[in-house]
């Protein structure tokens, strides 16, 4: 607990200093004074015409090319309590993507790759990807109609509750689809959405044998409808009710429960915009999901969510997150989960090229069915470097804990990641 408690404070020694750079900024040479925000814009998300890459223009696209080389240290590879194992990791990650630039409609495709190799444990190496489209088709200038379609390959981490300690990890692809018509002729609006999610995993090899994966195979599928009125300019009050459907391929599944379940939500929230100093959304609710199987009982009760941001300075932006849902999961005798997240982070522009964060998470987990709770912390410190339109580098760290009342559930990690980007 004390390399923890060092960390919180050293997090928020840094949300002071930047709040004091910017304070004073034009009093010191060679600092950056004070810009105005756009709306909707933070230090994270402003641009910057001197070190954003312009991509190549082929006709009415552009085409972006990037990739990300990095060295990370990470002192417990497999998530152990104790008996942990640190390694040296090298990940490289290729990003490409071709964007419509057309004055109505739109078409883009774009796929990234993250290839991972352990130094010492090479049995933890990966190859992640994704390939995916969307694109929107406008009606008039009032509604229009967006579509997505993405294909991933992933790996499970090792600190996932679900994994199954294999030789290698667990990998699955998912594949995510959606569309999403809206309408918003004057001030009342409307949004229709439905989502799918198609999950299939590979049979993960043991000390002990082969793991039988097929059972977390499934089908997910949403549909939502949002009404909003904006009440004045920048300030939109909005309710949404959503319906989802989750189906195994297998049923029963090798313990003999039947998983498939169906459930709903309601919410009630509002959208703001504070001239570009305050802005977000805020949403309360109720969530139940029901299941097919007796054994499992249902679980409900209040959902919230939040993500706000504040510009407090035209140099620093703080963020706050929150977060209370019922997530899937298939450890055995579980139906589900709550799962409630509270964050915040800053980021400072300390000059124009030289960017700061850090980040403080703590989440629970609480199983529905078994006796298992889970308690998370993250901290996260880190900088960015602006070399040029094509080059930049950063540096993070962070450390993770989790505190489970499950016997050799728990763990502690750090990592730490050194970045060097290239971009067209």
């Amino acid at each position: 607990m004390r390399k923890f408690g060092v960390l919180v404070v050293g997090a928020s020694a840094l949300a002071v200093l930047g709040t004091q750079d910017s304070a004073s900024a034009q009093q010191r040479p060679g600092v950056d004074v004070e810009r105005e925000f756009e709306r909707n814009e933070t230090v994270g998300t402003r641009p910057r015409p001197d070190f954003d890459a312009r991509g190549v223009r082929t006709g009415g696209f552009l085409f972006n090319l990037d990739a990300d080389g990095e060295v990370r240290y990470d002192d417990n590879v497999f998530r152990r309590e104790t008996n942990t194992n640190d390694d040296t990791i090298l990940v490289f990650r290729p990003r490409a993507g071709l964007y419509s630039g057309w004055s109505r409609h739109a078409v883009n495709v774009y796929g990234d790759a993250e290839i991972g190799r352990f130094q010492d444990f090479d049995n933890n190496d990966y190859e992640d990807w994704t390939l995916g489209t969307d694109g929107r088709l406008d009606f008039t200038r009032s509604s229009f109609l967006t579509a997505r379609i993405v294909t991933n390959q992933r790996h499970e981490d090792r600190g996932s509750p679900d994994e199954v300690n294999g030789i290698n990890p667990t990998t699955y692809k998912l594949i995510e689809g959606d569309a999403a018509f809206d309408y918003r002729p004057t001030r009342w609006g409307l949004r229709l959405n439905s989502e799918s999610n198609h999950f299939r995993y590979d049979n993960t090899a043991t000390s002990t044998g082969l793991v039988n994966q097929q059972d977390r195979n499934r089908d997910e599928h949403y549909l939502s409808a949002t009404g909003s009125y904006e009440i004045q300019p920048a300030y939109d009050a909005f309710l949404r009710i959503g319906y989802n459907r989750r189906k195994y391929d297998n049923v029963p599944d090798d313990e003999g429960f039947n998983r498939n379940s169906e459930g709903w939500a309601g919410v009630l929230g509002a959208r703001i915009d504070l001239t570009g100093v305050l802005f977000g959304d805020v949403f309360a609710g109720y969530i139940q999901q029901r299941y097919e199987d007796d054994a499992f009982g249902d679980v409900d009760g209040p959902q919230v969510g939040a993500a706000l941001f504040w510009n407090p300075t035209g140099l620093t932006s703080l963020s706050f997150r929150a977060s209370r849902a019922i997530q899937e999961t298939t450890l055995a005798g579980a139906s589900g989960f709550w799962s409630t997240t509270l964050g915040a982070g800053i980021d400072h522009e300390l000059r124009r090229n030289i960017l700061l964060n850090g980040q403080l998470t703590f989440a629970t987990n609480e199983y529905n069915g078994i006796s298992r709770d889970d308690e998370l912390a993250r901290i996260g410190i880190g900088g960015t470097y602006l070399i040029n339109r094509h080059w930049r580098a950063s540096a993070n760290y962070s450390f993770d804990r989790r505190d489970s009342n499950q016997a050799g559930a728990s763990f502690d990690k750090n990592l730490v990641i050194l970045r060097i980007t290239a971009r067209l």
